[in-house]
């Protein structure tokens, strides 16, 4: 069983994310998590590819009221197993 919760906010757009994570899929240094259901259907694959993830690592969210996503700009992804 999965248990976590996805916070998100554009604050260029207003939309926000507040929401279970029900599903979770690694693969190496992928990582693909999220929910269905109402206003928590979304998916978020993200890739861990330096340390530190600046300019390198990338965050992408699919959902009916967003889509978004790129390369870090700040910040660090790390995928991890076994945590």
């Amino acid at each position: 069983m999965v248990s976590g919760h996805f916070n998100y906010s554009n604050k260029t757009d207003g939309v926000t994310f507040d929401c279970p994570v029900t599903t979770l899929s690694i693969s190496g240094n992928s990582a693909t998590f999220g929910s269905s259901g109402g206003r928590c259907t979304y998916q978020v694959t993200v890739q861990d590819i330096a340390k530190p993830g600046t300019g390198k690592d990338t965050f992408n969210l699919t959902s009916p009221v967003e889509s978004n996503g790129g390369t870090l700009t700040k910040g660090d992804i790390a995928v991890r197993t076994g945590v």
